[in-house]
């Protein structure tokens, strides 16, 4: 593990996710604003799986809202 956050991370762990789950196309995968989440590789790895990204809103972690 690093005391790092590092986008290698967040997309491992999604990658297994994925994998092992299968989940069907149109999953929302709610996270914070981090940059891991925020970054192009994870962004593109979601949509390879027809997975949706969803934000939470600057101070308000519970929001939710389906773009």
């Amino acid at each position: 593990m690093s005391g790092r956050l590092k986008s290698s991370l967040a997309m491992d762990a999604m990658r297994m996710a994925l994998q092992n789950r299968r989940p069907v196309p149109g999953l929302i995968c709610h996270s914070d604003r981090g940059i891991q989440y925020a970054s192009g590789d994870y962004r593109r790895l979601l949509d390879a799986w027809t997975a949706n990204a969803s934000m939470s809103r600057k101070d308000d972690c519970l929001a939710f809202k389906l773009a």
